[in-house]
């Protein structure tokens, strides 16, 4: 029987994006992720370290979010994938009505691929969180 690959396995272990207002970005990360059915499973020093995982387990799946005002530059791209260009969209409209910018409608970008199905929205810091799903 496959279980699939194990965290040693994994090229990327986890990844914490530095924020400067940890209430903004709670809001749009959590509206944001809540469309993939992920929400806040751990949070720490006072609720400046935020962490999510799949809303059907409590386990830690390597995404956080952490209060550091000093560090942010608004240089990262993230990609989430989704299970549909419905689920894109709601990506899209999810952080745009909660502090994020448009960056970019969601499409089809037959440039990057054939089938490739994507939208963008800037978080409150300029980060690109790109929504993708390949039709």
């Amino acid at each position: 029987m496959t279980t699939g690959p194990s965290s040693s396995d994994l090229l990327l272990d986890h990844m914490t994006l530095y924020v400067s207002d940890i209430s903004k970005s709670r809001t749009f990360y959590d509206a944001i992720l809540g469309v993939l059915n992920y929400k806040v499973v751990a949070s720490f020093m006072d609720d400046t370290y935020v962490c999510y995982g799949p809303s059907s387990g409590a386990k830690l799946t390597g995404f956080a979010i952490a209060s550091a005002p000093e560090k942010t530059a608004g240089a990262v791209h993230l990609a989430f994938n989704c299970p549909s260009s419905d689920a894109v969209a709601k990506v899209y409209s999810a952080g745009v009505q909660n502090g994020g910018k448009d960056n970019g409608k969601p499409g089809l970008r037959e440039s990057y691929s054939p089938n490739y199905y994507c939208a963008f929205v800037c978080d409150p810091d300029g980060n690109n969180v790109e929504a993708l799903c390949r039709l």
